[in-house]
């Protein structure tokens, strides 16, 4: 392939970005000035250069190589900003730049997968699942395109993908129990919908931490023939519970907390408080499905 100019690489730039030779050119070049260069019959000064570079977003090093692409070089200018991004957590920023840069490689991948699964993450614990479903979905494609990622990552993505729909439909998945334990403090939340739901043996509710634990405890004392004064008591630990519970952290784990709340004032005649449950549970839903 023929080796492109450097007039020629700027006019391509340009109109890749959708600029006018006018939009281009400023302070050190006028736009005559930028014609001739692209058409090759003059040639721009070093600081000419620096400033196209930074209106093309481009580094100045690609006009100088023998590279007829720029790709290689965005990569230079973009990829130490989204390491530090993506060091600081910052993940949204990490995908927003990575989306920029618009380079697929093993690297650029794997840090579009981990950065897609965290933000995913949140978006659970937010109770946000059809959001958190998609950054599901979009980490589970970017793993597939690196060396990087392996099983156990593209497990801890379909694990929640599942407990997504468990959430929805309040029914049980079935695990494997032996993997499930191995990575038990990871999946904190997928654990207690299945011991929640009776799909894995109760001695499992001792390997997680608080909140799970206490709401798993009181749902397991909830049965038909308590009394009247047990329920009560019920209620208020369930109260307490809600009242410590972080919504942006726990959204699943309060919806269910809200149901048997509900459950235990229809069976007392606390109706009010059986009203207010069902709203709140029914408001939490709604958010649950953005």
């Amino acid at each position: 392939m023929k080796q492109l100019s450097m007039g020629k690489k700027i006019k391509n730039l340009r109109l890749k970005k959708g600029m006018t030779q006018a939009e281009l050119a400023g302070e050190t070049i006028t736009r005559n000035m930028l014609s001739q260069v692209e058409n090759e019959t003059a040639q721009p000064s070093v600081g000419t250069i620096l400033e196209l570079a930074e209106k093309l977003e481009t580094p100045a090093e690609y006009f100088f190589s023998e590279i007829n692409t720029p790709e290689p070089f965005h990569k230079l200018l973009l990829i130490e900003k989204i390491r530090k991004a993506y060091a600081s957590g910052d993940y949204g920023k990490c995908i927003h730049r990575l989306d920029r840069l618009g380079i697929s490689d093993d690297e650029t991948e794997y840090l579009y997968a981990k950065s897609y699964f965290a933000r995913a993450r949140d978006f659970y614990r937010e109770g946000r699942l059809n959001t958190s479903e998609e950054y599901f979905g979009k980490a589970l494609l970017h793993a597939e395109k690196t060396a990087y990622i392996d099983t156990e990552f593209k497990g801890a993505v379909s694990r929640y993908l599942q407990t997504i729909q468990t959430v929805r439909n309040r029914e049980g998945v079935p695990f494997d129990l032996e993997e499930t334990g191995n990575i038990k403090d990871f999946f904190s939340e997928i654990m207690y919908l299945n011991l929640l739901n009776g799909n894995i043996p109760e001695a499992f509710s001792d390997s997680f931490s608080q909140p799970y634990a206490s709401h798993l405890r009181i749902h397991r004392s909830i049965t038909e023939t308590l009394s009247d004064e047990q329920a009560k008591e019920f209620m208020r630990q369930l109260r307490e519970l809600l009242e410590n519970l972080d919504e942006k952290k726990y959204a699943v784990l309060k919806y269910y907390i809200l149901c048997d709340l509900e459950a235990l004032a229809q069976k007392t005649g606390d109706y009010k408080c059986a009203y207010e449950c069902s709203s709140e549970r029914l408001s939490l839903s709604a958010k649950m499905n953005t």
